[in-house]
């Protein structure tokens, strides 16, 4: 039997998959703190999440509470929207720098500082309402089974239909106030 030509040396293997594993389990615990915050315009509400979209931290002053309950609420709903999609875009750069892809400059500023509030980070939130947008016009253009969507403009509206048998034969009375219930006597 003959050597084989090349063999790998195995304790070099060895140590490249232990610094593998090591820069794996780093990175997830990094991606495990990216945070995203968002604050209403004058700083009354301010809001924490991560990518996933769980609220994290939830900040109320005083004043956010004139708003009343459910405009706060909308408020709210809409600043976890804001705060995740900041942490995902934060989470998807550092994502792509990992894996050594090219990272557009907004985001750039949120690999060099994963847990920073991300404000500079907006790229992430206008490919999502682009996509959004495409995706109304098409649902408009389009029925739920991807068909056109016929145009019913210039179809006449149903017509009523008169009655086929006369009301006499109903099992009801046509005086409601005859019929009586257990929970009214």
């Amino acid at each position: 039997m003959t050597e084989p030509i090349w063999q790998p040396p195995t304790d070099e293997l060895l140590r490249e998959g232990e610094r593998a594993i090591a820069r794996a389990e780093r990175f997830s615990a990094q991606l495990d703190t990216v945070r995203g915050e968002a604050s209403s315009d004058d700083g009354s509400v301010l809001v924490t999440a991560d990518v996933t979209g769980a609220l994290l931290d939830l900040r109320i002053e005083e004043d956010a509470l004139a708003l009343g309950g459910y405009a706060l609420g909308a408020l709210i709903t809409e600043l976890i929207t804001t705060a995740a999609e900041r942490a995902r875009a934060t989470s998807d750069a550092l994502i792509a720098a990992s894996l050594g892809l090219p990272v557009e400059s907004p985001v750039e500023s949120a690999v060099d500082s994963p847990n920073d509030s991300a404000a500079d980070v907006g790229t992430s939130t206008v490919r999502r309402e682009t996509t959004r947008e495409t995706t109304r016009a098409a649902s408009r253009e389009t029925t739920s089974r991807g068909r056109p969507r016929e145009d019913t403009s210039t179809k006449p509206k149903p017509q009523a239909r008169q009655r086929q048998s006369p009301p006499d034969d109903d099992d009801f009375p046509d005086d409601f106030s005859e019929i009586q219930t257990w929970a009214v006597h």
